[in-house]
């Protein structure tokens, strides 16, 4: 269980809590009715995003990809519940609070911790995400796919694991895979994005592992979740690459803190912060901030292939989790500029004492 003596922000989370909707979730459903393939990628399509889609296979393999889905992937919606992200000072990127060094209270902000409405993947169980009550969560749903060959080529190609010697195989596997196209007609240059959260109970112990969960985007086999502006020799997306000492302008700290002494747990590094549990609502021990993965596609008007993949590397044990916001995968015509909003999302201040700060 989590340690409740770590903030104030964790003492008013705890006294509210009674007041706090969770996420709603709607499992895959394996009837013969594949429609519930179609909703899950219909969830995903920007209705003006110039896109459409149909089952990689065919219409016969709808089933055999529900079958899979439903131990792993879920629909969610009330995603604002989970709360807003707090600040984080712009040159060092550690987080800003009211200078009381032992019982801080951290400034929030109205940038959400998830969308609001989505597609969850995960190494183990989906649901779970909601709601921080262990420091390592795992459930091994033995996953008719084992592995996955592309993901097993991207957690090998980690070049950040000080101690990573031989390759390690990919356990628990979620795949959606799909075809699509984009449909803007002649003299389209298309360029395909969408939007994601990664967040794992790999966080903090096991930075610098083997034990490096992975997940890709793979746009007809090269994989687009990317970082921008590396601080490594790596732009991947992954535990190695993206925590509390690398990149950490994308990364959120969320670890309850463990010692060798604590229920068997792996130490955390001597180096990691202190912070403990500052995002109560979110299980993930370290997550990153919402991410968007460009790709351009290879035949115009011509059908592609993605593929959306997590998994464990090396064991079952510690999950991870796959965000995927509603209506972000669009088509847009790289020739001309897209719209920005600089508006943040709107979310819910759930820590009552830090929204007066």
């Amino acid at each position: 269980m989590i340690n409740l003596q770590r903030s104030t922000v964790l003492t008013a989370f705890l006294s509210i809590t009674s007041a706090v909707t969770a996420l709603d979730f709607t499992p895959v459903n394996t009837t013969t009715d594949t429609q519930h393939f179609d909703d899950l990628i219909n969830n995903l399509l920007s209705t003006a995003g110039d896109a459409e889609f149909r089952p990689k296979g065919g219409e016969a393999t709808k089933q055999v990809e529900l079958s899979h889905l439903q131990n792993c992937a879920v629909q969610f919606t009330n995603g604002y519940e989970m709360g807003t992200l707090f600040a984080k000072d712009p040159n060092t990127y550690e987080l800003i609070n009211d200078g009381n060094s032992s019982n801080p209270i951290y400034r929030p902000t109205n940038t959400t911790i998830i969308p609001n409405e989505g597609i969850i993947l995960s190494s183990g169980h989906p649901t779970a995400l909601w709601n921080q009550d262990s420091d390592k969560y795992t459930k091994d749903w033995d996953s008719p796919l084992g592995g996955d060959p592309d993901l097993f080529v991207t957690a090998n190609q980690d070049e950040l694991c000080s101690s990573c010697s031989s390759a390690y195989a990919i356990r628990d596997a979620c795949v959606l895979e799909f075809d699509f196209r984009c449909t803007g007609g002649e003299q389209y240059v298309p360029e395909v994005s969408f939007k994601y959260i990664f967040g794992s109970e790999e966080y903090y112990e096991y930075i610098d592992s083997p034990y490096n969960d992975v997940f890709g985007f793979y746009l007809n086999g090269e994989n687009i979740a990317r970082v921008t502006g590396s601080t490594t020799g790596s732009d991947i997306v992954s535990i190695n690459n993206v925590n509390y000492d690398d990149n950490k302008q994308y990364f959120n700290g969320n670890d309850p803190g463990t010692s060798l002494g604590d229920s068997g747990n792996k130490a955390d590094p001597s180096n990691a912060p202190g912070y403990g549990v500052i995002y109560p609502t979110m299980e993930a021990d370290g997550f990153t901030n919402t991410l968007t993965a460009y790709g351009t596609v290879n035949n115009g008007d011509g059908w592609n292939t993605i593929k959306l993949a997590v998994g464990d590397v090396g064991d079952e044990i510690l999950d991870s989790w796959v965000i995927l916001e509603s209506a972000s995968f669009t088509c847009i015509d790289k020739t001309e500029a897209p719209s920005v909003s600089l508006a943040p999302s709107e979310g819910k201040c759930l820590y009552t004492v830090c929204c007066l700060f």
